[in-house]
């Protein structure tokens, strides 16, 4: 279903959703995240074909929403799918809760906003949106089940997601530093895969920014020196420094609060996982709580819980923000990303381009 308003453009896939609900109307029930609590065991026993070949049909039905218009999935069928041959059971029973969720939101829908805020639903970024403007958010959850660390990205351009990722990095980090640096690495190249056909679309090259939650990832980035112990993350994190000195892309540190890629990377609860859909401007069904709210009284009603409820089931609080919610600049050289005499005075009109 595609709706074009005045206000944007808004899209779900109901059709595919009510489907699957209805193939697998044995599975009852709701539920409120789309993630089981409860850790895989190391394998299981008395395996066989027929078991591993139904998690692989599960696994295929949710990929498909979860690429197309779901971000929310994309983190919970990533785990599933590592888990198919190994944990077939447990595979299929965490496919089973993602269904129960589908079924709780059916109708869910993206909302591509014609004009989108400047600054974020809470001035949480510092670069004005435009149809110039091409952001990455990425996160990593270090060393899960003591093991390989788990990447997500999520790519907006003019605060329109338009490319999401959660997958197993290749090789287990060291500290949180290295699978930080190495998700950020991961959002780098997906922001280089994307920046061409943008500079196709709109006629001039983007302004591109990348947005990371761990300050001493983007220490490693920007300092060319440091301590020896560091070297090696140092030397991984070279390419980024050769684009921050030609001024082809902006590193920011964001509070976690804000973090898009949270949604790529860990179990949320309820409450943590609404606030980040409202900030991604993913609205929930008809008739459901909080469908038709305005962004203030959805942040309001985040705001006042715990603060220990906006994270991740288990995980200890991060330190409140700052008064000013506007992320930091961690280049020294972000005042010469401002067009310059070679670059158009007047960008295309973005709600123009988005028609």
């Amino acid at each position: 279903h595609i709706t074009c308003s005045e206000e944007g453009v808004t899209f779900n896939q109901y059709n595919y959703e009510k489907d699957l609900v209805q193939r697998h109307e044995a599975v009852k029930g709701t539920a409120k995240t789309p993630l089981m609590k409860e850790s895989p065991p190391e394998s299981e026993s008395d395996i066989t074909v027929e078991l591993v070949r139904r998690a692989q049909a599960y696994a295929g039905e949710l990929l498909w929403l979860a690429q197309r218009s779901r971000p929310e999935l994309c983190y919970a069928v990533s785990r599933m799918s590592q888990l198919i041959t190994k944990c077939p059971r447990f595979a299929i029973r965490s496919a089973e809760v993602m269904i129960q969720y589908v079924r709780g939101t059916l109708g869910q829908s993206m909302h591509y906003p014609a004009q989108p805020p400047q600054h974020g639903l809470h001035d949480e970024l510092a670069p004005e949106v435009g149809p110039d403007l091409l952001e990455g958010f990425s996160d990593a959850s270090y060393a899960q089940d003591c093991g390989k660390s788990q990447s997500g990205i999520v790519v907006c351009w003019a605060r329109a997601p338009i490319l999401w990722l959660s997958f197993r990095q290749g090789l287990t980090a060291s500290s949180t530093a290295e699978s930080e640096l190495t998700a950020s690495m991961d959002s780098l190249q997906a922001l280089d895969a994307v920046s061409g056909m943008l500079e196709e679309l709109v006629g001039i090259p983007p302004r591109r920014y990348q947005f990371i939650d761990n300050v001493s990832a983007v220490q490693c980035m920007r300092l060319p020196s440091g301590p020896w112990r560091t070297r090696a993350l140092r030397i991984k994190a070279k390419v980024f420094l050769d684009q921050l000195q030609s001024n082809t892309i902006t590193i920011y540190n964001l509070a976690c609060l804000y973090m898009l890629a949270d949604l790529c990377t860990k179990h949320l609860d309820a409450t943590r996982l609404r606030f980040l859909l409202e900030l991604l401007h993913i609205r929930p069904p008809l008739g459901s709580a909080g469908r038709g709210e305005s962004a203030a009284s959805a942040a309001a009603a985040v705001e006042s819980e715990e603060p220990a409820s906006l994270f991740a089931a288990g995980q200890e609080p991060e330190p409140a923000p700052p008064e000013s919610l506007q992320a930091e600049a961690l280049t020294e050289n972000v005042a010469e990303n401002s067009p310059t005499p070679d670059s158009p005075a007047n960008p295309p009109d973005l709600e123009s381009l988005k028609k």
